[in-house]
């Protein structure tokens, strides 16, 4: 992770399709790249692969998913962990990440990412499913907290608490959200800056930043507009109080110019920058 331990060169971009005209005539290394692993599992070819082998080149890749399930109460999903342990034999990225939640049962999906009870009966299922993922990859799993709009009245921890007791019993590692934390203490009216607090730095690996939409008095994760200026804020004091690690701006509309995308971009360097430069005076 060594090349990510600057503020100016730990940024990098959620690879979506409409811009991959745009990175390809981009000269020279480009930032590195958050490739959705759904989007390119059960594939044996076809365009998609073909901007993956081509950007590989110039770029250097982490692994996200949606897919992996990880919380549901049924079993692994074999078939799905075994396209995901292909894809990253393929790519060698440094991290593969999914979300802490369950998305589907054996014959429905929710389309979502949904949050189960931090409970201590699902911590310990929790860690022999992680164990099991990190046996196949061969590597760490990181796993995302969520933004969420439900809670469990019989949790026993919070998602952070959780969170870092299954990295230290399962050797897996947290992708913080910094969007996904402001909008789930919004929703329901804990302290974001309290939550940073519980953190442990050596489980943190991986941060994501991103829009997020006001509707019906609720805050929502949708990556389709600027980052808001209190998000910035929570990702400088996440920054402060564990340092550099990569960090993917995510935006997921369309209608959004890679080169916008990339001015915000240079905004976080710049804010995190002078974090490093206020850490050495």
């Amino acid at each position: 992770m060594s090349r990510f331990l600057d503020a100016k060169t730990c940024w990098g971009v959620g690879l979506r399709p409409c811009h991959y005209p745009d990175w390809h005539s981009m000269s020279g290394e480009l930032p590195f790249l958050e490739v959705m692993s759904d989007n390119f599992m059960y594939q044996e070819g076809g365009p998609g692969l073909g901007h993956l082998h081509r950007l590989k080149e110039r770029a250097h890749f982490v692994l996200h998913g949606v897919g992996l399930n990880i919380g549901s109460a049924f079993e692994l999903d074999e078939c799905y962990l075994k396209e995901l342990v292909k894809l990253k034999k393929l790519f060698s990225p440094s991290i593969v990440s999914d979300h802490l939640c369950f998305t589907r049962t054996p014959h429905a999906s929710s389309f979502d990412l949904l949050p189960f009870a931090y409970s201590e009966f699902n911590l310990k299922r929790m860690i022999s499913r992680v164990q099991r993922v990190q046996d196949a990859l061969q590597m760490e799993l990181t796993l995302e907290n969520l933004s969420s709009y439900v809670f469990f009245r019989n949790s026993d921890f919070t998602e952070f608490e959780f969170l870092m007791e299954l990295c230290r019993r399962s050797g897996c590692r947290m992708l913080l959200d910094v969007n996904n934390l402001y909008v789930s203490a919004y929703n329901h009216g804990f302290s974001a800056q309290v939550e940073l607090k519980k953190l442990h730095p050596e489980f943190v690996n991986q941060y994501h930043i991103a829009g997020h939409s006001d509707e019906d008095g609720f805050y929502f994760d949708t990556h389709d507009k600027p980052i808001k200026e209190a998000v910035w804020s929570l990702m400088r004091t996440a920054f402060e109080q564990m340092g550099p690690r990569p960090i993917i701006l995510e935006r997921d509309d369309d209608a959004s110019s890679l080169s916008s995308i990339l001015e915000e971009v240079a905004f976080g360097q710049q804010l995190l920058a002078e974090v490093e430069k206020n850490k050495h005076e």
